[in-house]
């Protein structure tokens, strides 16, 4: 597991979620992170995201 920063707005470096998960994948319009047999943790709006980040 690792943990992520998605950051969801280019001009405020401040804007951004972390979440542990086991990887993301895109579906449809959203990004979604997974742990387990696809268990998602957290969705965010594909057209948010920005940047996302491993940090640990």
């Amino acid at each position: 597991m690792a943990k992520y920063r998605v950051q969801k707005n280019p001009f405020k470096s401040s804007d951004y979620e972390e979440v542990e998960a086991d990887g993301f994948i895109e579906d449809g319009s959203y990004t979604k992170f997974v742990v387990g047999a696809g268990d998602v943790v957290l969705a965010v709006p594909t057209k948010l995201v920005t940047k996302i980040t491993v940090i640990d």
